[in-house]
């Protein structure tokens, strides 16, 4: 394939991500009401003090569940894309990596909604004192919420993802491992996007990136070493 080939498989792979993330926002704003109701049950209360506050509010769980939604359509396409790059020896397992990534993404949001969610809340809520007393605004509540549950969706998925990465001979583990300060850097940032701006929240999330990333790279090498051995 030339370049070009390339750039128009690109721009048709990204057109059918583009429509389906629109689709689901919109599936998703005709329920928005009973999604908001079942988000906010950790809680017990919750205020809004911008006249606009709960429009927006609305149009946000639709923009952020139909992007939870298109990750499938995302990942789907971007294996379709990189599958004649892939070595012909890895295509048998390659399905059975991106499915056990799509499974671990939602297994890893559900598990931050279920299991952590109340746990933060619990802990952070905690510290009222005297006469001071939460007032949490929904709009805060929802950006705390998803950026949690994306965070752990993320986490979740590193490791298979950097396996599949080594084993489909996309990247070297030697890369990865010679690459480790820029992956380091791009913990941090991306803890920094996807937290509150806090220095200990963002390090609280970036060490399992960085803890998780190093244990990729054991597996993979571990991996490899066998596969050639055989």
């Amino acid at each position: 394939m030339t370049v070009f080939d390339h750039l128009e498989e690109f721009r048709r792979r990204l057109i059918y991500i583009l429509v389906f993330y629109f689709l689901s926002v919109v599936i998703c704003y005709l329920f928005v009401d009973d999604l908001l109701l079942f988000i906010q049950k950790p809680v017990t209360k919750l205020i809004y003090i911008h006249p606009a506050e709960l429009f927006i509010v609305r149009i946000k769980i639709a923009l952020s569940l139909g992007a939870f939604a298109t990750f499938t359509c995302f990942i789907s396409q971007l294996y379709l894309y990189i599958k004649p790059a892939l070595r012909e020896s890895s295509l048998k397992t390659s399905f059975l990596y991106i499915f056990s990534i799509v499974l671990f993404f939602y297994s890893g949001i559900v598990l931050g909604y279920l299991l952590f969610l109340p746990c933060f809340l619990n802990f952070l809520l905690n510290f009222e004192a005297g006469n001071i007393s939460a007032m949490i605004t929904v709009s805060n509540y929802i950006s705390f919420l998803f950026m949690l549950l994306l965070s752990f969706g993320i986490i979740s998925i590193i490791p298979l993802a950097v396996l599949f990465s080594v084993r489909s001979g996309l990247v070297e583990a030697g890369v990865l491992k010679r690459g480790r300060k820029y992956i380091y850097l791009a913990s941090f940032i991306l803890a920094a996007l996807l937290t509150p701006p806090d220095v200990f929240t963002q390090v609280i999330l970036a060490l399992p990136l960085i803890l998780l990333f190093e244990l990729s790279i054991l597996i993979s090498s571990f991996s490899v070493y066998n596969s050639s051995k055989r």
